[in-house]
């Protein structure tokens, strides 16, 4: 679950990560491509406010 705010020129991503997916269904590797992906987009979104 990944929470998207925008405040003026800073894009914050928050994302929570619910116990039972980090229990069993999400390995780190996983988790790892997911952060990456999300900062990705993140710094792609601030870019465009520029």
């Amino acid at each position: 679950i990944c929470y998207f705010m925008n405040t003026r020129s800073q894009i914050s991503v928050l994302c929570v990560l619910l116990p039972q997916f980090e229990s069993h269904q999400l390995s780190p590797s996983i988790i790892y491509r997911v952060l990456s992906v999300t900062y990705s987009i993140s710094t792609a979104l601030l870019i465009t406010e520029w």
